[in-house]
């Protein structure tokens, strides 16, 4: 039965009738990691300027056929996408491929 657990430094020590047992958990040490994308983050939120979810306007998109529809706040704008479909442009006939 375990009598006892500490944390010392990097070490963790598990105390039962048998003795301590210590464990170096040095390896699992990622405090450099997570300082890095810390101020990483702080450096996108600096440059974006922006942490407002409130507007963020666009709520929607399909595609109906070969037109793209994007909604906002302030309505929908259709894009016609029709000018990069190249049906039939490339026909490859594969008779006799072997």
């Amino acid at each position: 039965m375990n009598t006892s657990v500490t944390y010392t430094g990097t070490n963790l020590n598990v105390t039962d009738a048998g003795g301590t047992l210590t464990a170096d958990l040095s390896s699992l040490e990622e405090s450099a990691d997570i300082a890095q994308v810390a101020n990483d983050l702080q450096n996108h939120v600096t440059a974006d300027g922006d942490l407002s979810s409130t507007n963020e306007l666009n709520t929607g998109a399909t595609l109906t056929g070969t037109d793209l529809n994007i909604t906002d706040a302030g309505g929908t704008i259709t894009v016609d996408l029709s000018s990069l479909n190249n049906s039939g442009t490339d026909d490859q006939n594969l008779t006799g491929a072997t």
